[in-house]
């Protein structure tokens, strides 16, 4: 398909930006990565969790058993509560609902017996989920606005559903195999009807949720090259879809579309030919932001969805490839953050959605890995290698 491209605006290139002003950090646990974050929409709700990984001539290798726990914080940067969830390898994936009253983990729970873990806790610290027998490492968790409807993959999909009030059953109320390999990814619109994954040949799937089941009648899309796709992002009202494919081109996808015709709105092939790394819709779905690892560096393109075409509003080069990425519940702010693969830190950078002109940055001793951003672009959540989870504070452009 055809595009449009735009010359990227000039403005401060990524590496010289100005630090942003840290509110709080705190070391949970030592020892441990903060490789997930999570934040409530007002920002005062803040959850971290930690997991380890043993390093070697640039390899991972499997870590001895630890206990690995997720982390409340008051506004304060204080420790709420803590609860240990793993005893191998950690958790892989935090989310939570959109005021914070619940918060949801997922990750390898045991390596004899191979099993994975999904948890979920109220903001006081109260169990409301505590699965570990789950029948592969979950890679990543979700969670409704209310805080009712939750999906968890790992080989498999897994959706668990609760009444207000009330825990989660202690199983899930319907599961479904994706095929072999693993899923890395799953998004859920805001009400919980409708969710979407990846199969482990890059296959896009979208699911309606119904009264605690996977509804019989799914949505599948095959890329046209075939490849491990690694990313995909729902907007919150289920309306659009943006995918990453293997081959380095990115689809924006509207799910009646989908469903009708089994295909995208538009496909923007990217320059470097390689997959994303992260993906983020802004939540009308008009924006979409891409990022990109090209080895010792990494690109962010910012692209907008005009009368069904993509339109290249500017590009940013990152010093290290980046690994995570969000935008705020305003349009506000692009939030992305990177890691030297050596192991010599990390950065989290915050570009201004309109103009990509980038006001400020976080520099860490240790690779950052995860970002969150609160609803209203005040507040900013990262997560480093280095034990680390700080809280920033943003000043928005009209303040």
């Amino acid at each position: 398909m055809s595009r449009e491209v735009k010359p990227p605006r000039r403005g401060r290139r990524a590496p010289s930006a100005p630090a942003l002003p840290v509110r709080w950090s705190s070391v949970p646990q030592a020892e441990r990565l903060v490789q997930c974050v999570a934040i409530s929409e007002d920002g005062l709700r803040s959850y971290a969790a930690g997991m380890s990984l043993s390093r070697g001539r640039g390899t991972r290798r499997r870590p001895q058993q630890r206990d690995h726990a997720v982390y409340a914080f008051d506004d304060s940067g204080q420790v709420r509560w803590r609860d240990v969830c793993s005893r191998f390898e950690g958790v892989y994936s935090l989310d939570t609902n959109w005021d914070g009253s619940v918060v949801v983990a997922g990750g390898w729970a045991s390596c004899e017996p191979w099993a994975g873990f999904v948890g979920a806790w109220t903001a006081d610290g109260v169990r409301l989920l505590s699965w570990d027998r789950a029948p592969s490492r979950i890679n990543a968790v979700c969670v409704s606005a209310d805080g009712r409807t939750l999906a968890a993959v790992g080989d498999a999909l897994h959706l668990f559903r609760r009444r207000a009030n009330e825990p989660f059953p202690a199983q899930p109320s319907s599961t479904l195999e994706l095929g072999p390999g693993f899923a890395e990814c799953v998004r859920m619109s805001d009400d919980g009807r409708w969710i979407t994954t990846l199969d482990g040949d890059g296959g896009l799937l979208l699911f309606e949720h119904e009264d605690g089941e996977l509804a019989m009648r799914h949505y599948r899309w095959r890329p046209p090259e075939p490849g491990r796709a690694l990313v995909v992002e729902i907007s919150r009202d289920g309306s659009w879809i943006v995918y990453g494919g293997a081959d380095g081109t990115v689809h924006l996808f509207n799910r009646l579309t989908l469903i009708a015709m089994q295909r995208p709105i538009w496909s923007y092939p990217l320059v470097e030919g390689l997959a994303p790394v992260a993906v983020a819709l802004s939540p009308d779905g008009e924006h979409v932001a891409v990022a990109v690892d090209s080895g010792d560096a990494g690109k962010i393109y910012y692209l907008a969805n005009r009368n069904g075409a993509p339109h290249l509003e500017w590009s940013k080069q990152t010093r290290r490839p980046p690994t995570g990425m969000v935008i705020d519940g305003d349009s506000t702010w692009v939030a992305v953050v990177d890691a030297d693969p050596r192991g010599n830190g990390g950065q989290c950078y915050l570009f201004e959605a309109d103009s990509g002109l980038i006001a400020g940055a976080y520099r860490s001793p240790g690779a950052c890995w995860t970002v969150a951003l609160s609803g209203d672009g005040t507040r900013m959540l990262v997560g480093s290698d280095d034990g680390t989870a700080a809280s920033i504070k943003i000043i928005k452009p009209d303040d």
